[in-house]
């Protein structure tokens, strides 16, 4: 993950494209922005992927190092790309 990340050079981010029609909504892809703190990132993500465990999510993909994620396992099949 690190050499992918690398690639992007100073600023590590993700991108992905696709066509919407404009006004449709955004089927694919959220933002969840949160403010600087330990591990509020990851609670984030955590917080949404509960959410979309109680809404029938079962397959759960994280591209992360951090431990805190192994907690999904309990909720369906993790994937996690380092």
């Amino acid at each position: 993950m690190e050499a992918l990340l690398g690639a992007a050079g100073a600023r590590h981010h993700a991108v992905a494209a696709y066509a919407v029609a404009e006004g449709e909504s955004d089927p694919i892809a959220s933002v969840l922005r949160v403010l600087p703190g330990p591990d509020a990132a990851e609670l984030a993500l955590l917080a949404h992927a509960r959410h979309a465990h109680a809404h029938g999510g079962r397959i759960f993909v994280v591209g992360s190092a951090d431990g805190r994620f192994a907690e999904l396992v309990a909720l369906g099949r993790l994937e996690l790309l380092v």
